[in-house]
């Protein structure tokens, strides 16, 4: 608070506050957490000063112009009091996320649609200068503060304006739309996903890769400030076991794989660089939760109690699945299973499943909650060896058959107890990892576009294995 007499108490106070392995049946896909922490900013709010108390008596001003005769002190005097000046209070507001400092044209040197010499103009207009030498010094210096900050907020908006061009800023780098989209190009060649084609699942898509993408930022810093480092004979090992896995053996094999990454519009060496960021983020998993306790007997017992009916062996069903691209299509093949076809004979001669095709269309025996919600209230609710559907799943038009059902198991501790026991020390170390990994966004400050703003920004991923999206499609 600063102070000035002029024959009276005088003030003039001012504030600047500060589906990866081809399926294309019903399966659903694993929970994979959620996965990044938006830092939204907030420019500052300054604001200049009370109105003057009415008991001071002399109006010497809390805000305004200074007068270009400084030496002039107050007299009461010479002047009758001019009345007080009313109105709303100047506030001047920099918003980052979409204000008018933003906007482009005709806001150069703006913030909320006031350049500061506008600012200056408006308070002049609306409260009386002061008439002593001190308070015209304190006035001037809170015009400045004024003046400043309305700079400064134009600065702040364009430090925290996300550019067209960029998918997300996490740790102060930008990553632009194009090297989100060489990122999926990547994937799609590591682990078999392919964009939807429709647009709003597209849209989805694009926004837990950006998510998925902007966590995996964090984590590569985190693993690199802490000296994890993989080798390079470990990551030509594991690409070596999955060109075997998928490709064969030997050099038609190599060229093969080569071939398909071209086609997917990446190449060897961005995958092997993705294989080193999962065995890193795997490395740096192991480290930050090295040192959680272990679950004892009485830790398995306790939550025994308290999730008896969860632990119970639900009700399972063996299925078979017939996948056709549209309805029609769809209620043909239904059609025929009634009039007597074989279901397997169906499912080889028409199914678009490459992974059950050929067993007949066989998706092992299974929970309710194992399968797409539409898919599984169809099957567990009909009866066997009677075909059912069509039903409309992510993956196209359904017709299916339960050829087996068994029935739900009560839960008995000695049989569940060590699934139990690494249950929860798994939980145990997701905690861990989410509080670790929480920390590392907050530092971090991700931010994204508008186009690529998660549906779940402050979700965490369990376990690195989450960072991948989740499969729009299969190949």
């Amino acid at each position: 608070m600063s102070r000035s007499t002029c024959d009276n108490d005088e003030r003039a106070d001012a504030a600047v506050p500060a589906d990866a392995d081809g399926r294309r049946d019903p399966v659903a896909d694993p929970a994979t957490g959620g996965d990044a922490v938006v830092g939204d900013a907030v420019a500052p709010d300054p604001a200049a000063g009370d109105a003057p108390d009415a008991a001071d008596g002399a109006e010497c001003a809390n805000a305004g112009t200074p007068s270009a005769d400084a030496t002039t002190d107050c007299d009461e005097s010479d002047e009758p009091d001019e009345p007080e000046a009313t109105g709303e209070a100047s506030t001047v507001v920099g918003d980052p996320d979409g204000g008018q400092a933003a906007d482009g044209a005709g806001s150069t040197g703006s913030v909320g649609g006031s350049s500061p010499g506008r600012i200056a103009s408006r308070l002049a207009g609306r409260v009386r200068p002061p008439r002593t030498r001190w308070g015209r010094i304190t006035v001037s210096a809170v015009l400045a503060l004024v003046v400043l900050a309305a700079a400064g907020g134009i600065a702040w908006a364009a430090l925290w304006r996300i550019p067209d061009d960029v998918a997300f800023r996490a740790d102060g780098q930008d990553v632009t739309v194009e090297d989100l989209n060489r990122q999926m190009d990547t994937l799609s060649a590591l682990y078999g996903m392919t964009k939807p084609q429709e647009p709003a699942e597209l849209d989805t898509y694009q926004r837990d890769f950006a998510k998925a993408s902007a966590i995996g930022m964090v984590i590569d810093r985190a693993a690199a400030e802490r000296g994890i480092v993989v080798a390079e004979r470990a990551a030509q090992d594991y690409l070596g076991r999955y060109i075997e896995q998928y490709f064969g053996n030997g050099a038609d094999a190599r060229a093969a794989f080569v071939e398909a990454l071209g086609q997917a519009g990446t190449s060897e060496p961005a995958v092997l660089g993705e294989i080193k960021r999962q065995m890193a983020a795997a490395q740096l998993f192991q480290q930050v939760t090295a040192d959680i306790p272990q679950v004892t007997d009485a830790d398995v017992e306790t939550a025994f109690g308290d999730r008896r009916d969860a632990l119970a062996m639900p009700e399972r069903r063996a299925v078979s699945n017939i996948v056709v691209r549209d309805e029609a299509a769809a209620q043909q093949i239904l059609g025929d299973l009634q009039g007597g076809r074989p279901f397997a004979d169906v499912a080889r001669a028409r199914s678009a499943d490459a992974a059950t095709r050929e067993a007949g269309g066989a998706i092992g025996t299974l929970a309710a909650a194992q399968l797409e919600k539409p898919f599984a209230d169809a099957a567990f609710g009909a009866e066997p060896n009677v075909p059912f559907g069509p039903v409309k799943t992510q993956h196209g038009w359904n017709v299916g058959v339960v050829s087996e059902v068994q029935a739900a198991v009560p839960a008995d501790l000695q049989t569940v107890r060590e699934p139990l026991r690494q249950r929860l020390q798994g939980e145990r170390s997701a905690d861990a990892w989410q509080a670790f990994l929480g920390n590392r966004l907050d530092d971090a400050g991700v931010r994204y576009n508008d186009a690529y703003v998660p549906a779940d920004p402050d979700g965490l991923p369990a376990d690195p294995s989450a960072l991948t999206p989740s499969p729009g499609g299969t190949s």
